[in-house]
């Protein structure tokens, strides 16, 4: 069987931006919209069988309170990439970050 140098190329790519991306979270990048924030939480929900997709929740912490974004997509590189232009862009919405109340 021979190798898809391409598609393999394609996906060194998107890793290594994947990792860049990472990096420059970990070095204050991420929370674009939000004055002087720090990331405090990353979490990455993985798709189900009744529901695909990758969720990707972070919270944030400013001098104002608490902050949570999401951002969503196929798969986790597909998510964390969206999770970069979105904050290049300012696209990312923040809401104030509640304790769930279960439902309830």
């Amino acid at each position: 069987m021979a190798r898809d140098v391409g598609r393999e190329q394609q996906w060194m790519k998107r890793l290594a931006a994947v990792g860049e991306w990472l990096e420059a979270v970990e070095n204050g990048h991420g929370t674009e919209g939000l004055h002087e924030a720090s990331i405090r939480d990353i979490r990455i929900r993985l798709a189900s069988e009744s529901d695909p997709g990758v969720l990707i929740i972070v919270r944030a912490f400013d001098d104002r309170g608490k902050w949570v974004g999401f951002v969503g997509g196929l798969d986790a590189c597909t998510a964390l990439l969206t999770w970069r232009q979105k904050d290049r862009s300012g696209g990312l919405k923040w809401s104030v970050d509640k304790p769930w109340d279960g439902g309830a």
